[in-house]
C-alpha cells in the first residue's frame, strides 16, 4: 500500500460542529488511495485539511474566490438556484467542491488510468 504524504486529523482535532455523518464521511474518503487530500472551509477560511503544503496553500487562496465566482454566475442565470457542488478535471486530478452557506469541503484526488483515457466520458 502507498504510503500517504499527509498526516490523518485526529477526530479530536475536527470542528466540534462536524457531526457523526461527517466525521464518517472524512474517514470513508480517506479510505480511498486516489485521495490526495480533504479540505474543510468557513466562511471561505481553511479549518482544516489533510493536503500536502502545496496543493493546501494553493488551493486554500484560490477556491473561495473561484466559488464565489461559479455562485455569482449561476445566479446571474437564475436567480432562484444556488451553487451546490462543482467539479473540475484536469489530465491527473480530479477536484471535487460541495458547498452550503456556512462550510465548504473539497476532495483533491488522483484520476484513475481508465479516467485519464478519456476524461470527457461522463459527459457523453
Amino acid at each position: 500500500m502507498p504510503r500517504r504524504l499527509f498526516r490523518k486529523f485526529r477526530r479530536r482535532e475536527w470542528p466540534k460542529e462536524f457531526s457523526q455523518v461527517t466525521t464518517d464521511t472524512i474517514d470513508r474518503i480517506e479510505l480511498n488511495l486516489n485521495v490526495i487530500g480533504l479540505m474543510y472551509f468557513r466562511e471561505d477560511e481553511p479549518i482544516m485539511h489533510t493536503m500536502p503544503r502545496i496543493e493546501e496553500v494553493v488551493l486554500a487562496s484560490q477556491l473561495p474566490s473561484l466559488g464565489r465566482q461559479i455562485r455569482n454566475s449561476i445566479k446571474e442565470v437564475d436567480i432562484m438556484d444556488d451553487l451546490v457542488a462543482y467539479r473540475i478535471v484536469t489530465k491527473s486530478n480530479e477536484l471535487l467542491v460541495a458547498s452550503d452557506a456556512e462550510f465548504s469541503a473539497c476532495v483533491l484526488q488522483k484520476l484513475k488510468p481508465s479516467e485519464k483515457e478519456d476524461p470527457h466520458k461522463h459527459m457523453h
